[in-house]
């Protein structure tokens, strides 16, 4: 295939972003756990420093907004702020404010709104989210656990319920595009959900120009000769240059630092380079699926099924790949999920990780000790 033939190549990455998600559908998106933070109340995020702050009440008189904090909120005049977990949303957005005292600041709304502002009780979710795993609230140096509300009845029930303001934060209700938390937080609190996530398609292809440099103990990659962007964080990095110790070992990119510098990691913490200091090494920054290694050529055998379904016209070989993909057989038509008779392709995979989480802890059955159950023939003292 040339690199002039586009129509193909569109094809295939559209056939392949369907056939990955299909997968990560079918495998409840196996390894597709992380986290992230949100913050409750309302409050002011100064966008120069990301530094936040909880807006104690929230006014407006016509278009005129006004902000109060409890304490003094070192801001000024001019300075672009955004404000969140108000309602009604109108309160919410980027907005360019006049600060009026040292706890005070004005800001002009697109158009007059139901006063004073109240908190919202839903928080947005990540970019992605499938399911929500579990979370807290942390209040002070204690992390509080959420449980999760099974219906709608259950949420309506618990708000009608008439409880201190700070009370605290007890349960979680899944909506559509957010979740709620009972009671409202009524105070600024942060809080971290685990949750999984729908992973990109795989569409991007590998960059690997210019050289990196890596030192030990960092987590830090430093580029020389190329340019880092920050659509580079959720892909994966590697060493190419076979002479340098920890060749062949893939971390993710957790975080942008700037465009000559990345830091990786993994979704369960930081993890930092441990083998010598390396500098002008040959690398690659990749996507890679989010399914277990020894299921990625399932998808190169649905992408030849559309392939040849669609632009080939060639239905004897597009069955052929999608059995390959299915069955891991070329021959067999069968698509019942949890029949043992198929131990290849997509339902194979299923059938084989349907007890695995995403962690790399592998449950087995204990298995006894005998000589922890022997009679000793001599007493020990």
């Amino acid at each position: 295939m040339g690199s002039q033939d586009n129509d193909i190549l569109t094809d295939f990455a559209v056939n392949l972003g369907q056939r990955y998600q299909l997968c990560l559908a079918k495998m409840a998106n196996f390894r597709t756990q992380k986290s992230y933070t949100f913050t409750t109340g309302i409050n002011v995020t100064l966008l120069s420093n990301s530094t936040t702050q909880t807006v104690t009440t929230l006014t407006s008189s016509g278009t005129t907004a006004t902000a109060t904090t409890g304490n003094p909120h070192g801001l000024s005049s001019s300075n672009v702020v955004n404000i969140s977990g108000a309602s009604p949303s109108g309160y919410n957005g980027t907005y360019t404010i006049t600060v009026t005292s040292t706890t005070q600041f004005t800001y002009t709304l697109a158009s007059s709104l139901t006063s004073p502002a109240i908190i919202n009780p839903s928080t947005p979710y990540a970019p992605g989210l499938v399911s929500i795993e579990g979370g807290f609230v942390t209040i002070g140096a204690v992390n509080y656990p959420l449980r999760p509300l099974e219906s709608r009845w259950n949420d309506e029930q618990l708000n009608a319920i008439q409880i201190q303001a700070s009370a605290i934060p007890q349960f979680y209700f899944v909506e559509q595009d957010s979740f709620k938390i009972w009671p409202v937080p009524q105070a600024s609190y942060s809080g971290t959900i685990y949750y999984h996530y729908r992973d990109r398609n795989l569409s991007v292809p590998d960059y690997s120009q210019g050289t990196v440099s890596l030192t030990q103990g960092s987590n830090l990659i430093t580029i020389s000769g190329g340019t880092f962007t920050p659509s580079m964080v959720g892909r994966w990095f590697t060493i190419t240059d076979t002479t340098v110790p920890g060749q062949g070992y893939w971390y993710r990119i957790s975080n942008y630092v700037s465009s000559s510098i990345l830091g990786m990691g993994t979704l369960t913490g930081e993890q930092t380079w441990g083998n010598a200091n390396t500098s002008g090494t040959a690398y690659r920054i990749g996507e890679t699926p989010e399914m277990p290694e020894e299921m990625h050529s399932v998808l190169a055998w649905g992408t030849a099924s559309d392939f040849y379904a669609g632009m080939q016209k060639d239905p004897t070989s597009a069955s052929m790949f999608d059995n390959l993909f299915w069955t891991g057989s070329p021959t067999n038509p069968v698509r019942t999920q949890g029949d043992s008779s198929i131990t290849g392709g997509l339902l194979g995979g299923i059938d084989r990780y349907a007890t695995r989480d995403d962690r790399r802890i592998i449950k087995r059955k204990p298995k006894l000790n005998p000589l922890q159950y022997k009679v000793w023939a001599t007493s020990l003292s």
